[in-house]
């Protein structure tokens, strides 16, 4: 969690009375409205502008029960959503300027220069790609590869929540980092849709089909290199297009815990450890990366999968995989 400090977020349009508030619902979260003015000593009538003001701008929410209990939204959603908002009111404030001054809106009038920008900077980066994320309104498509420099999990749980379609196709070496395929199946869960290839040509990041951003390097995280972002142009259409015939050909990803049904009247149908097993390879991952989600060895994976092609009368992986989907023991692709 990072660390707030007081008077930190005045900057970014909260006032002193509201910042008192979130700091000590961070300390003492569900806690009542009388309780935060008894905590805080603001008098009645600010204390209660001010949680109003609060909730309006999303930073604290009210919880269930029969009595207004308020939560308040994690600090890092919390500074990057106003540093993003004020960044909105400047920008709104200069599009509105430039009206007046004529300037003309139509695409064809743009250059070069305001479709595309090159970024350098590890900071930059990061609060560039947390701008676009949190500017999310209707979908993000993701092209994911390792290594990676930031994590967005938190914003992408945050987005879902709101309704806002995530889909993710992964590079099969994505799965193999350690903790990464919790990670994964963590948003899956929570309603990202994912899928999985061999590999993906470069890392991509496509907001609404108007903002794209995508590293210059894909091999390494040196922001150094560059990132690209690209406003809504045919460029825009074309990795789009890329992204669903790249959607197309990949392999879905779906929670592990997840077992379709068997077959009626298979009653040599597989285990659940089994079909976790068989997921997991449909999906592309290596046995390494199998034996760690699964917690064996690669020993004890490599009998099981012995005893499952035994089972399937397959004599590859391959034909383990389509006799797997055909019996109704595995998702196809």
């Amino acid at each position: 969690m990072q660390r707030m400090r007081e008077g930190m977020l005045e900057p970014l349009g909260v006032s002193p009375a509201e910042e008192k508030i979130y700091l000590y619902l961070l300390s003492r979260p569900r806690s009542t409205q009388g309780e935060i003015i008894e905590g805080t000593g603001l008098a009645t009538t600010k204390a209660r502008s001010a949680i109003a003001l609060l909730e309006s701008k999303a930073i604290i929410s009210r919880g269930g029960g029969s009595t207004a209990r308020f939560l308040p939204s994690p600090p890092g959603v919390t500074l990057e959503g106003l540093v993003y908002r004020r960044h909105r009111e400047i920008e709104e404030a200069k599009a509105e300027a430039e009206g007046v001054m004529g300037r003309l809106h139509a695409t064809a009038t743009h250059s070069a220069a305001d479709l595309v920008e090159v970024i350098t900077g590890q900071d930059a980066v990061r609060q560039r790609t947390l701008q676009m994320l949190l500017g999310a309104e209707h979908e993000v498509l993701e092209l994911s590869r390792p290594p990676y420099l930031m994590s967005t999990e938190e914003v992408e749980h945050a987005n879902l929540r709101k309704g806002i379609r995530y889909r993710y196709i992964y590079a099969q070496s994505a799965l193999d980092a350690p903790g990464k395929l919790d990670e994964i199946l963590a948003a899956i869960a929570a309603g990202e849709e994912a899928k999985v290839l061999p590999d993906v040509p470069l890392k991509l990041s496509i907001v609404d089909r108007k903002i794209a951003r995508m590293f210059l390097s894909s091999d390494e995280p040196d922001v150094e290199t560059g990132v690209l972002t690209v406003r809504a142009s045919p460029i825009i259409e074309a990795l789009v297009v890329l992204f669903e015939s790249l959607w197309e050909r990949a392999v879905p990803l779906s929670d592990a815990s997840m077992s379709p049904p068997a077959l009626a009247g298979n009653d040599d149908s597989p285990a659940d450890a089994d079909r976790k097993l068989l997921a997991l390879l449909a999906a592309g991952l290596t046995d390494e990366a199998i034996a760690r989600h699964l917690g064996i060895t690669t020993r004890s994976l490599r009998r099981r999968m012995r005893k499952l092609m035994d089972q399937l009368d397959a004599r590859s992986r391959f034909q383990a995989g389509l006799q797997a989907a055909w019996r109704g023991w595995a998702p196809g692709p």
